[in-house]
């Protein structure tokens, strides 16, 4: 289903919408949102959907960005009927643009508490039902509040910063230790599958924090960043939907984390 570009490599497309100027009944608009949410949770279901949610604030990358959505798709022909069989698209109540992303780095958390009856998904809580079903059980809304942050090449890069090299090595450490502690939500460069580059940027990186502020420090502390090679740029998104799964095969020795395959070894 998703196309990939090597085992840690997901093909994903970021679809960024806009408001239009809409000129219908206000009746008109609410039920036309009502079926865009229907046609989210069926993506959602069945695991396209990566995540969707508004931004907040000063809202995302261009000023007229309303909400992002990001799918798993093969291809930017793909993408682009998902994009026009979202009601609120069809009706021009929004418009839309598609950037493809490399997601190859980020942590999901799923944690089994069986003495509990818990699980906790992502830093959500939620109770153990034996009939079948989770319930919310902590103060925690089921929206997640993430932040997404804009890579960019900086022209006016100081001379005298580090190799493009060193500061590689340095990046990717520093989204391991980002992993490691959780704050890594998914990150990687904005390119299809045949390695073409997005005009809007060099990649993003989706942090999980505490405050903008806390993930402004964090984005502010990466190795790319701090040299001034390059600028980034936080939004704060709230991700209400979204699909991600983890599966494991014993029998053939495979984790399968968001349509992704990796082979199971002992450590000891």
């Amino acid at each position: 289903m998703t196309g990939t570009n090597g085992p840690n490599v997901e093909q994903c497309y970021l679809i960024l919408s806009a408001a239009a100027v809409w000129s219908g009944s206000v009746r008109k608009h609410d039920a036309l949102a009502v079926q865009h949410h229907d046609y989210l949770l069926e993506l959602e279901r069945s695991g396209v959907l990566f995540g969707a949610g508004p931004y907040e604030g000063a809202g995302g990358w261009a000023d007229d960005d309303v909400a992002m959505t990001i799918v798993r798709a093969e291809d930017r022909a793909a993408t682009d009927a998902i994009v026009q069989a979202d009601p609120l698209v069809r009706a021009g109540v929004r418009t839309a643009r598609v950037v493809p992303w490399w997601r190859n780095g980020g942590t999901m958390r799923v944690e089994i508490r069986f003495a509990r009856r818990e699980a906790v998904i992502d830093g959500r809580t939620y109770r153990l039902d034996p009939s079948g079903g989770l319930a919310e059980a902590s103060d925690r809304p089921p929206a997640d509040v993430l932040y997404p942050c804009l890579m960019r090449t900086n022209p006016d890069a100081p001379a005298e910063a580090a190799p493009v090299e060193e500061l590689r090595r340095q990046h990717q450490d520093y989204l391991r230790d980002l992993e490691v502690d959780g704050s890594l939500v998914a990150s990687g460069p904005l390119r299809d599958a045949v390695d073409r580059a997005d005009h809007v940027g060099t990649g993003m990186i989706m942090l999980r924090a505490e405050s903008p502020h806390e993930a402004e420090e964090l984005i502010g502390n990466e190795p790319y960043t701090r040299s001034g090679v390059r600028t980034a740029t936080v939004s704060t998104w709230v991700r209400h939907v979204g699909d991600s799964s983890v599966g494991v095969g014993f029998g053939d020795g495979l984790l399968r984390a968001d349509a992704r395959e990796f082979g199971l070894a002992r450590s000891d």
